[in-house]
């Protein structure tokens, strides 16, 4: 499910993901925000392989509807999404109700 997640003034397409380990912002959309970005040496992926992760933005504060949240998010090329939200953050959210067919949450 997509939905639309604010930086600022700023609104992004955020892709809401259960199976994901971590929340992925966009590099581009990283550099977008003019948030501070740190360094990161990179996340174990499948395989024992490591997955180059260049840049890792904490604490980042964003907001969908009216409610604030502070994200720690892994900056990747995510293609046509700006964001990857996991499960851990649906969490925050306690009981919600989602309208599949109106893609509404």
């Amino acid at each position: 499910m997509k939905l639309q997640i604010r930086v600022g003034a700023a609104a992004f397409t955020a892709l809401l993901d259960s199976g994901s380990m971590h929340d992925f912002i966009h590099d581009e959309t990283a550099a977008a925000t003019g948030l501070p970005i740190q360094p990161f040496p990179g996340l174990r992926g499948s395989q024992w392989r490591t997955v180059t992760t260049p840049q890792q933005a904490a604490h980042m504060r964003t907001s969908v509807g009216w409610k604030p949240f502070d994200i720690d998010f892994y900056s990747l090329p995510l293609g046509c999404y700006d964001m990857i939200l996991r499960v851990q953050w649906l969490r925050t959210l306690g009981p919600i109700l989602w309208d599949f067919s109106k893609h509404t949450m």
